[in-house]
């Protein structure tokens, strides 16, 4: 019989094509681990993605390590992104943002960005994060004009049916055109019987009221914070169509969402009455700084110098009589307001990046906002020093070194000058004064600790190391050989997270059939297969890849010549095997041939099985590899 197989061939092809349509599907929503977590991608929530408004956006959703679907529930961060991060949802189930992976452009800012950038922060705090993605570009990700408010809703439900969320904790922000939507989501929203919202925190991007905009009853239920650089020139701290601004005389809807929130406590406490213009709060011409300028005539669309501010104040509206606006020196939160506005002393169109910290965490920020909850009047937001440490958590294999870095910080994240001195600590490894790190085991974690005391405070912070069993991978991970035909091997050791070792080991190669040198260059026998083995030693524990040459028995040779290898095996302390089909004489990117199918038997030819059974490892090894993320630039343009 023929090397095309017999009459149930079709029938097992098509199964196993089925089988590997399936895997891809599947890698959407596999689990990545990440610092402190995992980090999930849901590319099409509900039943399927699209721009109809009736399903969920996709996101990423963060999980912090222990998470249980029973038990004590978690507190959530919701993110909407700005326009820099817009994105189709697509995922390949990797952590490298790429054109088939638009999920991952969402690491660019917001909370994701710290999670990016190896802070284990949330994990450690038992925080769940989502960030949805909008595909909808030009500054509208999330307006309401083409059912955008609505997906973000969907996606809101689906978070809470799916996840173990602490109701009373649903911390909502937004970015830039994400903080537009934002308010008008909360609006909309305010009203639901399924939820209610615990903060709303717009950041660089404070809209102006439309006329249906008009009862906040509902939305003054929540703990509202907006975020504006005084010098943005992408959204406007001034203009007279929206935002926070002085508005315009007999406009009654043109002072901006805060000054409208304002304006409708001013009328409940006046018995529903509307304030007559010229004593209508309008938030800003009462700032220490902005009042001024407004008073001298600029009342067009434009950003304020940070040279024409002397702090970044924020303000609190406060319904005690006279009711009004009280300002204060810093980015700060009063207690007793849920109504709050901070105007940055400049610092362009990046609000978010100050606010929530890109590299580590912004403490005061990060520990006022997990400790409101729904219906308990707001909490003060304190600025004492606190400490700093890059990177946010590593993955190091016994032997290996990693230098971590403390910063002390001011209350405003300003480092302080002169920095105090810094004690480092660690429970299993070894850490010089420096930050040094040397990890000591093989498994477990490790707790790094860097501690000062600034002006009698105690300031420490602390991150985490996962001590992980090096792997050997080596490459190519099988190949099909003829007689005395040569191949190149090569091995690379890696930890869990997928980093290089630095130094890498020496290597010590062997094999059962044929020969090979120290360097890896292999020759193989005149006939049967082999195994190659490459062992390697980190700190008295050994280690070991190995691969699987193939003989190519109907390929005939003159002298030595090179074959090309596929794929990469993987190895650890326990051995670790990649194999390859034997037979045919395909070989290449996606593996090893199928042998053919002999007199009597069912077997697939010409390479086919070979060619699946390859495909469906690939696609096993893009869901499931584990990246490190690595630290992506803020996109310029929201």
């Amino acid at each position: 019989m023929s090397g095309t197989g017999l009459g149930c061939a079709a029938p097992l092809r098509l199964a196993l094509l089925a089988l590997l349509l399936l895997a891809m599907a599947r890698t959407e929503a596999v689990e990545m681990p990440v610092a402190g977590g995992t980090l999930t991608p849901i590319s099409a929530p509900g039943s399927g993605y699209s721009n109809s408004g009736t399903d969920p956006w996709p996101m990423l959703v963060y999980l912090p390590t222990g998470y249980s679907a029973t038990g004590a529930a978690y507190p959530l961060v919701f993110c909407l992104h700005g326009n820099g991060e817009v994105g189709d949802g697509s995922s390949d189930g990797t952590l490298i943002p790429s054109a088939t992976n638009q999920l991952c452009y969402l690491f660019t800012s917001g909370p994701m960005q710290l999670i990016a950038n190896g802070s284990a922060y949330f994990g450690q705090q038992g925080v769940i994060v989502v960030q949805p993605q909008s595909d909808v570009g030009d500054g509208a990700a999330f307006d309401g004009t083409t059912g955008t408010i609505n997906r973000v809703d969907l996606s809101m439900k689906y978070v809470l049916a799916h996840y173990n969320v602490d109701h009373n904790r649903l911390y909502t922000m937004g970015l830039s055109c994400g903080a537009g939507g934002l308010v008008r989501y909360a609006y909309a929203s305010a009203t639901n019987p399924a939820y209610r919202l615990c903060t709303v925190i717009p950041i660089a991007n404070i809209q102006g009221i439309a006329t249906t905009y008009t009862d906040f009853s509902a939305f003054t239920n929540s703990i509202t914070w907006f975020i504006n650089d005084s010098d943005d020139t992408t959204a406007y701290l001034i203009d007279t169509t929206g935002r926070i601004t002085q508005g315009a005389t007999g406009n009654t809807f043109g002072y901006g969402w805060a000054g409208g929130i304002s304006l409708y406590l001013d009328q409940a406490i006046d018995g529903g009455a509307l304030p007559a213009d010229s004593a209508k709060d309008r938030c800003l011409n009462t700032h220490p700084d902005v009042a001024g300028i407004l008073a001298s005539g600029f009342n067009t669309a434009g950003d304020i110098p940070a040279g024409d501010l002397t702090n970044t104040y924020s303000g609190a509206y406060l319904t005690s009589t006279p009711a009004g606006w009280t300002w204060v020196p810093n980015q700060v939160f009063s207690a007793g307001s849920t109504l709050q506005i901070t105007v940055r002393q400049g610092g362009g169109h990046a609000g978010w990046n100050e606010t929530f910290g890109a590299t580590a965490p912004n403490l005061p920020f990060w520990t006022w906002l997990l400790a409101q909850r729904l219906g308990r009047t707001p909490t003060a937001m304190t600025l004492g020093p606190s400490m700093q440490v890059t990177p946010g958590s590593a993955a190091l294999c016994s032997g290996q070194t990693h230098q971590f870095r403390a910063t002390a910080v001011d209350g405003t994240q300003t480092p302080l000058t002169p920095q105090p001195t810094i004690t480092w600590a660690c429970v299993h490894g070894m850490i010089t004064g420096s930050g040094l790190y040397t990890a000591t085991a093989s498994s477990g974690t490790d707790t790094i600790t860097a501690s000062a005391t600034v002006t009698g405070t105690l300031c420490q912070f602390s991150v985490p190391v996962t001590l992980t069993t090096p792997t050997l991978v080596l490459t190519p991970g099988s190949c099909v050989l003829g007689a005395n035909q040569v191949q190149q091997f090569s091995a690379a050791a890696t930890n869990t997270a997928g980093t290089m070792l630095a130094p890498q080991p020496a290597v010590t190669w062997s094999c059962v059939n044929g020969t090979i040198s120290s360097s890896g260059l292999y020759t193989a026998p005149p006939s049967g297969s082999d195994t190659v083995t490459a062992v390697a030693i980190s700190v008295g524990t050994s280690y070991h890849g190995t691969a699987v040459v193939a003989m190519n028995a109907g390929a005939t040779t003159t002298g030595s010549t090179t074959a090309t290898g596929t794929g990469a095996a993987t190895g650890a302390s326990a051995g670790g095997t990649s194999t390859s089909t034997t037979g045919g004489s395909s070989s290449g990117e996606l593996g090893g041939s199928a042998g053919s199918g002999g007199s009597g038997g069912c077997g697939l030819g010409g390479g086919t099985l070979g060619l699946l059974l390859a495909f469906g490892a690939g696609l096993r090894r893009r869901g499931l590899r584990r990246e490190k993320p690595r630290a992506l630039p803020v996109a310029g343009s929201h």
